[in-house]
């Protein structure tokens, strides 16, 4: 359904709770519809995330001032298939904590690269 209104030609007016956010720009029918699209392709992603192996070494890092996920509940999702993950909350940080901290995100990513590598030996040792 598209988010302008039939008979007007013109985007539908912004509710008075959204008009009072300080980024008030972002809150148009574009930048709406391009949300949607995002969150769409967001949903496929996850339906194939719930896909891997379970046993597949994981970490994930969130931020704890995130205003677009709620981390805590994208945690407990990831964790009913993949009890195994490594769940990484950084305090002080929104919603691309690879980008604030990055640093820190790379020194997981070579944390993981180094248990992937563990277990990919003891794989072959067992083979």
């Amino acid at each position: 359904m598209p988010l302008r209104a039939a008979n007007l030609g013109r985007p539908n007016p912004v509710p008075e709770y959204l008009a009072a956010l300080p980024a008030r720009h972002i809150v148009s029918s574009p930048a709406i519809e391009t949300m949607a699209a995002e969150l769409s392709a967001f949903n496929a992603d996850m339906a194939a995330f719930g896909r891997l192996s379970s046993d597949l070494p994981m970490t994930v890092v969130f931020g704890d001032r995130d205003g677009v996920i709620d981390y805590r509940w994208h945690s407990a999702w990831i964790q009913r298939s993949h009890d195994q993950a490594l769940f990484k909350t950084l305090r002080g940080v929104g919603h691309m904590p690879h980008h604030v901290r990055a640093e820190v995100c790379v020194e997981l990513l070579e944390q993981l690269v180094d248990t992937v590598s563990i277990v990919e030996s003891k794989r072959t040792l067992v083979a």
